[in-house]
């Protein structure tokens, strides 16, 4: 099944909004993600990079992620998109990816 803007912000929501609880430094200086952010290939690229740097960088300094340049390559990928939305195939990739990441960080 084909996943859409809908589906990423189910996906990365609840963690920005944990997020956000636990750390009022955070909060303060980012968003909440709804899925009018993620209605292109290249806003949802740019958003799942900020995703992964907030995690990496400020939230789990020490998070290693294995397949990391196979991501950001898939995110090139989805961002080459520009104004569309990624197909199916490509789409469904991030979205297992993505859940695989949310898993190990949380």
């Amino acid at each position: 099944m084909s996943k859409t803007p809908h589906d990423f912000a189910e996906l990365l929501s609840p963690v920005y909004k944990n997020w956000m609880q636990l750390d009022p430094h955070f909060a303060c200086k980012h968003e909440n993600i709804d899925e009018n952010m993620l209605t292109t290939g290249k806003s949802l690229a740019n958003r799942v990079k900020i995703f992964i740097d907030d995690a990496r960088a400020y939230l789990k300094p020490n998070l290693q992620v294995d397949n990391l340049d196979d991501l950001f390559k898939m995110l090139e990928e989805v961002s080459s998109t520009g104004t569309g939305f990624p197909d199916r195939s490509l789409s469904e990739k991030l979205y297992i990816e993505l859940d695989l990441l949310i898993n190990k960080i949380d």
